[in-house]
C-alpha cells in the first residue's frame, strides 16, 4: 500500500517557471534548462520503479516516496522507502 504518494519535486516545478520567463539569448539559460533536464530524468526514473512496484502485494508492503528524514545531526531524503515486516 503506497502510504505516501510520489510528487513532481518542486525543483522542476520552479526550473519550469524560471525557464519561462528567462529569454532566449539570456546568459544562465542553457544551465537552467540543463538542470531542468537532468532533474526530470531522475524523475522519470523514480516513476519507472513505481510500475514495478505496483506488482507488490499492498497487505505485505508499505511505500513511502519522497520522505524527509533527520539523523539527529543533519537531514536527507529517500526517494522511496518500501517496508516490510522483515526489513526496510
Amino acid at each position: 500500500m503506497i502510504e505516501k504518494e510520489r510528487r513532481v519535486p518542486e525543483i522542476i516545478m520552479q526550473l519550469h517557471a524560471l525557464l519561462r520567463r528567462i529569454p532566449e539569448m539570456e546568459h544562465g539559460r542553457e544551465k537552467a534548462a540543463s538542470e531542468l533536464n537532468k532533474r526530470k530524468a531522475g524523475f522519470i526514473g523514480e516513476q519507472k520503479l513505481d510500475y514495478y512496484l505496483g506488482f507488490l502485494d499492498e497487505k505485505k508492503y508499505r511505500i513511502f516516496h519522497g520522505l524527509r528524514l533527520s539523523n539527529g545531526k543533519q537531514f536527507f531524503q529517500m526517494d522511496t522507502l518500501l517496508l516490510t515486516k522483515i526489513f526496510a
